[in-house]
């Protein structure tokens, strides 16, 4: 019950994707982008300031040069990660029965349940159609019904041309620290640093909705809220 309804204060397009918007085309519902940004420079992080900067630049300039190299020797035009997904949906779409129910849109009977597709507008009723950008194995009965290109039905966020457009651009190299220009401002410092009284906390803070942890062992205690344990 406590948990239900502190999920319920919370707006549901924060945590549920029958609630995302549609125009990203992005169904993500975890941190892991950021997750893996913070792990790809986590070997900078320890370092001094501009010797931060010039390893994630560094790599990042080069990264971008493989990443556009790499995608202009590519032969197709959806771009293969996306494409693979496709590929596992159009292989689920053989359990999925189409009818056509005139102009462009079909009803598709998926085991016990029933959905419809709208060809001309890119959505189905499961939501993953308009969600993500690429047919839905409902969406890919409808259009093998009607024997149309998959590749229309596609975003063309995940064409290759628009991939190279992301690309385009570059990283211009920079000179050593000898050449760089002198400033007429003021040196900056690292803030001076003032001991606390008392001993040092070694623990972190835990936030008010974490466990806290029992102060001894072997014996009957009591955690901050007020629970018992053997």
């Amino acid at each position: 019950m406590n948990a239900a309804k502190w999920l319920n204060a919370i707006p549901p397009q924060h945590w549920t994707r029958s609630h995302f918007m549609t125009a990203c085309k992005c169904d993500v519902l975890v941190n892991n982008l950021c997750e893996s940004f913070n792990n790809y420079i986590i070997d900078a992080r320890d370092k001094p300031i501009i010797s931060m900067f010039e390893w994630i630049r560094t790599r990042l300039m080069t990264r971008i040069q493989q990443k556009r190299e790499g995608m202009m020797r590519y032969t197709g035009e959806i771009c293969p990660n996306v494409l693979r997904k496709i590929n596992n949906q159009q292989k689920l779409a053989r359990n999925c029965f189409s009818r056509w129910c005139g102009r462009n849109e079909f009803e598709v009977d998926h085991f016990l349940d029933k959905y419809i597709v709208g060809l001309d507008k890119k959505t189905c009723t499961c939501g993953m159609f308009q969600l993500c950008g690429y047919p839905c194995c409902h969406a890919h009965a409808a259009i093998a019904d009607r024997r149309d290109k998959l590749e229309d039905y596609v975003d063309q966020c995940y064409k290759k041309e628009v991939y190279l457009k992301t690309y385009e651009h570059m990283i211009h190299g920079v000179l050593g620290q000898k050449d760089y220009i002198k400033t007429t401002f003021k040196l900056l410092r690292p803030p001076h640093f003032k001991r606390k009284r008392g001993r040092p906390t070694k623990l972190r803070r835990k936030g008010p909705n974490e466990i806290q942890n029992l102060r001894q062992q072997g014996r009957v205690l009591h955690n901050r809220a007020g629970n018992v344990f053997d």
